[in-house]
């Protein structure tokens, strides 16, 4: 008899569990569908990827320090986005020559660092699209305006 009132209880806490996952889980939200079907691929703007604001400008005191900082860092995450979703860097894909995929661009307030990559397999090119807005907000933020040239030195 306890065996089957546990069993009962079990199964009853499992179904409002579920109840407040599919609540939780609204199937209209579009960012859940995108987290779900992995709509954020890069391959457009609406797709890019977001890059974190993980840049730490602690130890920086001029404008040429922060710029390194921004660009390792947001880079970094760049190729470990592409590591985590194509493989090893120089043996499954490659980074395209910097001359062939058009970089830092302002799209609708946003801002897009596009990498360009080549995968060996297939010998298949792709750009992909970073959404950098969040790393650019907090450099100007600290330090004054990048977005005229990212790649002031």
């Amino acid at each position: 008899m306890e065996v089957k009132l546990l069993r009962t209880a079990l199964f009853f806490v499992l179904f409002l569990a579920l109840e407040l996952v599919v609540y939780a889980a609204d199937p209209k939200d579009k960012g859940f569908i995108d987290f779900i079907n992995d709509t954020t691929n890069g391959l457009s703007f609406e797709q890019a990827i977001a890059i974190d604001n993980i840049c730490d400008y602690s130890q920086c005191r001029t404008r040429s320090c922060a710029l390194s900082v921004f660009n390792r860092t947001v880079f970094g995450q760049e190729i470990q986005y592409i590591t985590n979703k194509f493989g090893t860097r120089g043996k499954d894909w490659e980074v395209i020559d910097e001359d062939e995929v058009e970089t830092d661009t302002f799209v609708r307030d946003k801002y897009y660092d596009d990498l360009g990559i080549e995968l060996f397999a297939t010998s298949e090119k792709k750009v992909l699209h970073f959404d950098i807005t969040g790393p650019i907000n907090a450099l100007d933020e600290k330090f004054g305006s990048f977005v005229i040239n990212l790649n002031l030195e």
